[in-house]
């Protein structure tokens, strides 16, 4: 996936329950499966959403998710284990689920270095609501060549109700819109990038749908 695609928010982790009933939701062992589709409608790309065996055994406030990233040939481009925090009446999921596919295989090696960062969604939404913006620094020093991704999630607004179809169901969703903004440095080099997003949330149970006008990702099916 050569484009600038969106790799879909982890879906199936975030809930519109209190703390204690999301914190239950993270700890059943559950896979999903996104798949992605390029501008044309042709699908390129899919994604693995596993909840880690030690979530569920240690019952705390937080999810380990292990991320998987396949291309189009179902060749494994990149798999690493992402994070989510059950907090209060909001939860956290980390920015790393929301990095592009083509920036997934580029920065995110194990030699990368950066500090976790965190998208916040309040357990409670109503439309008009203006949600905290988010941001993400990873650093690369690969082949000598030092890279810097910064990519920053903000003009998060909630839209107001609709009604998704996915092939893993049928979804009433808040539609949450926002603006992804990245700077991709190479050596002295430095190239913006931006793209207006749509995701649809559903309260009860997260994101389940994203587009922007390189294509959209949905959720497929869930184990």
């Amino acid at each position: 996936m050569k484009k600038i695609v969106a790799v879909i928010i982890f879906s199936a982790i975030y809930t519109a329950a209190l703390c204690q009933q999301c914190a239950s939701y993270f700890f059943e062992s559950q896979k999903m499966e996104w798949f992605h589709y390029n501008a044309r409608g042709m699908q390129d790309g899919t994604i693995i959403f596993t909840v880690l065996p030690q979530s569920v055994k240690n019952k705390s406030g937080n999810a380990s998710i292990n991320f998987q990233l396949f291309d189009v040939n179902q060749k494994l481009l990149n798999t690493d284990n992402y994070s989510v925090k059950c907090l209060g009446q909001h939860i956290n999921v980390d920015m790393r689920f929301y990095l592009p596919a083509q920036q997934v295989e580029q920065y995110m090696t194990p030699a990368s270095k950066m500090k976790l960062a965190f998208l916040e969604y309040p357990l409670s939404l109503k439309k008009g609501d203006q949600l905290k913006d988010g941001y993400f620094r990873v650093e690369n020093d690969e082949n000598e060549l030092k890279q810097i991704l910064q990519m920053s999630i903000s003009k998060r607004t909630v839209n107001g109700m609709e009604h998704v179809t996915t092939p893993a169901g049928d979804w009433d969703c808040f539609k949450i819109t926002y603006t992804l903004s990245l700077k991709l440095q190479t050596g002295p080099i430095t190239i913006p990038l931006s793209m207006e997003m749509t995701e649809w949330y559903a309260p009860s149970f997260g994101v389940v749908k994203k587009s922007s006008a390189e294509g959209y990702t949905e959720i497929n099916s869930i184990n």
